[in-house]
């Protein structure tokens, strides 16, 4: 069975992102899956996000990320 996309592009929010494996793959589909977003704190991560995919937006908010866990 094969399935078409009949409503244009997908966009896509990438949680996680890395250093973007999964926008590479969606860069597979020619079109079909569209990146708009990235969700990533590690700063080198983020940085070679900008660099291959400049248009997309980083949501992160360094603010409500860091955390110092309990003592044990």
């Amino acid at each position: 069975m094969k399935r078409s996309f009949s409503h244009g592009t997908l966009k896509h929010l990438d949680l996680f992102a890395g250093c973007g494996g999964f926008t590479l793959a969606a860069e597979q589909t020619r079109g079909k899956i569209q990146t708009t977003q990235f969700v990533e704190i590690d700063p080198d991560c983020h940085t070679i996000l900008q660099h291959h995919w400049p248009q997309g937006e980083n949501k992160t908010s360094m603010a409500l990320t860091r955390s110092t866990p309990p003592a044990i």
